[in-house]
């Protein structure tokens, strides 16, 4: 490794433990004896910014696209506001198995995990998936971090089918994936405000920036 990756992942612990004290301990120490070996590792950025975001907006239907870490700690800020239902969906039967075994059980009421498959298709000349399952109550709040092959398929074809029936203030957090930002910026009809979030130290640490899009009218 290099001396310049060698300074990068040293100075991406230091954020990591900064971070990791914020994020509810219960939760963590629950879901780290569950979590599967071929797990990505929490990242404590994103888990503290959606949990303020959910605290602030108090969502009463959340949506999550890509199970994991961060469902756990989405249906804990539902639990803290007293309010809410999180629906959270994984292409990966594998994904979604391992995200209910992670799941304490007191946040059981407060969230679904489903396990729908995608398929591909052309929207706009890009192509994008489309879930076989996805819930009938409209969200008020979106977190998308899934499914895999953003790359190569960046595009959501349910959000533009959706794009019609959302409120006026319903909040898209995207992890990353710059390029599905676009498509549905693209795509999308209606007046939305769009703005980044790199994350701490900005452009140096690309695996934090998040995107955001929220419904004006």
């Amino acid at each position: 490794m290099s001396l310049r990756a060698r300074i990068g992942w040293g100075i991406h612990a230091l954020i990591q433990a900064y971070y990791r004290v914020q994020v509810n301990g219960r939760v963590l120490e629950h879901a780290g004896r569950y979590v599967g070996e071929k797990a990505y590792p929490p990242q404590f950025v994103d888990i503290v910014r959606l949990t303020r975001f959910v605290r602030e907006r108090k969502p009463t239907v959340l949506w999550e696209l890509g199970a994991g870490w961060s469902t756990q700690f989405l249906a804990q800020a539902l639990a803290d506001n007293e309010a809410g239902h999180l629906y959270s969906m994984d292409a990966a039967a594998e994904w979604a198995s391992h995200a209910r075994a992670m799941l304490p059980p007191w946040l059981g009421s407060w969230v679904e995990i489903h396990h729908s498959p995608v398929e591909r298709r052309d929207v706009g000349g890009t192509c994008a998936v489309k879930y076989a399952w996805r819930p009938e109550p409209m969200p008020q709040f979106i977190y998308l971090d899934g499914p895999a092959g953003a790359k190569e398929c960046p595009g959501h074809a349910d959000l533009i089918e959706i794009e019609e029936r959302l409120a006026p203030g319903c909040f898209i957090v995207i992890d990353g994936r710059g390029t599905t930002a676009e498509f549905l910026r693209k795509n999308f009809r209606r007046e939305w405000r769009y703005w980044r979030d790199p994350g701490p130290l900005g452009r140096y640490f690309s695996q934090f920036n998040q995107h955001y899009l929220e419904l004006q009218r």
